[in-house]
């Protein structure tokens, strides 16, 4: 159960977070204060985790990225890069605010001000 509802919230998040990117996708055109993405280009998203390919996160993401495809028809395709292939948690955090990395999930404890001690 908490499984499933940790998937679910997963996706929820990452919905959200790709959504909130096509809003500020350079390409996109604004008409009557609405924004809407040019239908005839593709949109590519990457999304870097920190977790292990073998992980039932990476799994939800290629699963979110799969079905990201269904549903656009085609017209957005979401690359996962596990593992930390992007860089460390605190690099992906800086290429995100970058724009450079347009879905991050990393755990959030690595960048709070608490002492070392009391993060996972």
């Amino acid at each position: 159960m908490k499984k499933i509802v940790l998937l679910a919230s997963l996706a929820v998040v990452l919905l959200v977070v790709a959504l909130f990117t096509l809003l500020k996708s350079p390409d996109a055109q604004q008409q009557n204060g609405i924004v809407q993405q040019k239908s005839d280009d593709l949109i590519e998203l990457k999304f870097g985790h920190h977790m292990p390919q073998d992980s039932v996160l990476n799994k939800a993401a290629l699963r979110f990225a799969d079905e990201v495809v269904k549903k656009t028809q085609g017209k957005v395709k979401i690359t996962v890069y596990p593992n930390q292939e992007l860089g460390s948690s605190g690099q992906m955090m800086e290429l995100s605010r970058l724009g450079q990395i347009d879905i991050l999930l990393t755990a959030t404890a690595k960048h709070t001000p608490l002492p070392f001690n009391l993060q996972f």
